[in-house]
């Protein structure tokens, strides 16, 4: 547990440091680990996967990892790794995507800064997944892949994102669309213009039975 609040101390200190940009409506951190406005240290990623998958009991029930390319590569292929588990990731493209695969799905997203569609290869019908992001604001980009995933008929077992700005209500707006609760791991507020770190609860690290 000492080692899983050192963890989320070195995030926090990242995001004290970040710096928010005006995206339309929204207020948008720039910062270490999801922009690598300084290089990010392997260990925090390290150690930032074990605690995502202390979330679904080191991965014994899940069959595929899936994530979104744009910020959130390198903490899904960390957890990867660390579960040994193959993995999907969603990409956006501002434009129009020619080649699809069978198995491929297309949805809409519209995130913080972003509208358009969401392209998902590679999740085999049936499959039980673990979804991971980096940030978890409007709850746009979530409830696309969530949806993504239905449409292949697969178990979500788990949602778990490494921050959540909780002025934004994204966690609430997540589970009234999709009825999927997504597990967070540090708490921001940037409104006022400013970032607040809001303390985290403690981790519970307990498995989760999954919807389909």
């Amino acid at each position: 547990m000492d080692c899983d609040r050192t963890v989320l101390r070195d995030l926090a200190e990242i995001y004290e440091r970040a710096t928010l940009i005006p995206t339309g409506r929204h207020l948008t951190t720039v910062n270490t680990f999801t922009d690598q406005t300084e290089p990010l240290k392997p260990s925090l990623l390290k150690h930032l996967a074990l605690l995502i998958s202390k979330e679904v009991c080191d991965g014994s029930g899940i069959d595929l990892i899936v994530g979104e390319e744009d910020k959130g590569a390198h903490i899904t292929t960390a957890v990867a790794l660390h579960l040994d588990k193959p993995f999907s990731l969603a990409r956006w493209y501002p434009y129009h995507a020619t080649f699809r695969h069978p198995a491929s799905v297309v949805v809409d997203v519209e995130s913080e800064y972003f509208s358009g569609k969401l392209l998902l290869n590679g999740v085999p019908e049936g499959a039980r997944v673990l979804i991971v992001d980096d940030t978890l604001s409007t709850g746009g980009t979530m409830i696309a892949l969530i949806r993504a995933l239905l449409q292949r008929k697969a178990c979500v077992v788990k949602a778990v994102s490494v921050v959540e700005k909780v002025n934004e209500s994204g966690r609430d707006r997540v589970q009234r669309e999709t009825g999927v609760e997504v597990v967070t791991l540090l708490k921001l507020d940037t409104s006022g213009g400013r970032i607040t770190i809001v303390t985290p609860p403690e981790r519970k690290g307990q498995c989760a039975s999954g919807r389909r």
